[in-house]
């Protein structure tokens, strides 16, 4: 029979529910034991979590058993990654603007989004894409936009007037 002390180790990553120590003990004769650890993490991302057990000496019989602690291996640590998201449903926010050289007076752009109220910590993101004309995005992915012709007539005449607008651009 062993004594087994389970502990979970300190993070910064994640708070944990009840008071210090967060430690359980449990006696074992051939079965297996369960702990829960209520935890609350602190911040979106991978979060190591870290649990270590242990057989302890003790006194105090296990049934008719002696509790005996092993004289090798009586330590173990489990690290598990746990991948913390945020909750709730994505909001995804565009703006585009043209800033066109002929008119010196405006320059500059500036953007100041307004986040929702309830938005989750640690998860809004912003990101920025800059092209030198209006049809920039365009050919950035001219490999989608261009069309070979397959199938019936109809269909290629549909297909076609990517092509064509791509060519006067040019």
């Amino acid at each position: 029979c062993l004594k087994i002390e389970v502990t979970l180790l300190d993070s910064e990553h994640f708070a944990v529910a009840g008071e210090r120590p967060w430690c359980r003990e449990l006696r074992v004769s051939r079965q297996k034991g369960l702990f829960s650890f209520l935890i609350e993490p602190l911040a979106l991302g991978t979060v190591n979590v870290s649990v270590r057990a242990a057989a302890v000496h003790s006194d105090e019989p296990c049934g008719t058993e002696v509790v005996v602690v092993p004289e090798e291996g009586a330590v173990d640590t489990v690290v598990r990654s746990v991948i913390v998201e945020p909750e709730g449903i994505p909001k995804e926010l565009a703006y585009s603007s043209l800033l066109c050289p002929k008119f010196p007076s405006v320059r500059a752009l500036c953007l100041q989004p307004a986040l929702p109220a309830n938005v989750d910590r640690g998860s809004a993101r912003a990101t920025s894409t800059i092209a030198g004309d209006i049809m920039g995005s365009a050919l950035q992915n001219l490999d989608k936009l261009l069309t070979l012709p397959t199938g019936c007539g109809e269909q290629n005449m549909v297909k076609f007037a990517p092509n064509i607008y791509i060519q006067e651009y040019l």
